[in-house]
């Protein structure tokens, strides 16, 4: 099981293709609510 902040660090090991560059998270009330991965090929 994950948690929304464990995709914010290297040290939790997961792979994904979630990077900076490409990413935009909302966050409301100190609390992760949506992620979102643009992605043009």
């Amino acid at each position: 099981m994950y948690y929304p902040g464990d995709f914010l660090t290297d040290k939790a090991g997961i792979v994904y293709h979630f990077v900076p560059g490409n990413t935009s998270i909302v966050i409301e009330d100190g609390k992760i609510i949506e992620m979102y991965r643009h992605y043009m090929p």
